[in-house]
């Protein structure tokens, strides 16, 4: 874009680019302007439809932390089962996102928590095997996902 075209948006925009030019607006304000309301939601969201499975050894895997966590303080254990929500939401929506790391199985890290979900993607279905406290020795999650 040139200078003149970039005045031209910025008058059309505005109504006058002397206030534009005057307020000094940085790159970021400049596009939000000239970009305004041609997002579309359809093109912005790429949400892929899997249908998660969850064993049920990664169940009792997250009541034993949840106890744990809620052992320590009231409330904790909500948290960190909102924490392991939000991982689980993020890997069903871009299951290719995270390093496989055993044969084909795949880890997503929790946030705020030292815990790793373990999970497995095979065409349209992602399936949890367990959720691991990271200081736990590898062997035990490789045991239970060969």
């Amino acid at each position: 874009m040139t200078s003149r075209q970039f005045l031209r948006t910025c008058r059309f925009m505005t109504g006058s680019w002397k206030n534009l030019l005057a307020e000094r607006p940085t790159l970021r304000t400049i596009l939000r302007l000239a970009f305004r309301g041609t997002k579309s939601n359809a093109a912005s969201v790429a949400v892929m439809a899997v249908k998660l499975v969850i064993a049920p050894e990664a169940e009792q895997d997250l009541a034993e932390a949840y106890a744990w966590y809620e052992r320590q303080r009231a409330g904790f254990g909500e948290e960190f089962l909102g924490c392991v929500d939000a991982c689980i939401e993020a890997l069903s929506r871009s299951p290719g996102m995270y390093a496989v790391v055993h044969e084909n199985c795949r880890r997503a890290l929790v946030r705020r928590f030292p815990y790793a979900i373990f999970y497995e993607h095979v065409e349209d279905m992602v399936t949890v095997y367990c959720v691991f406290h990271t200081a736990r020795d590898p062997e035990k999650w490789r045991q239970r996902l060969s």
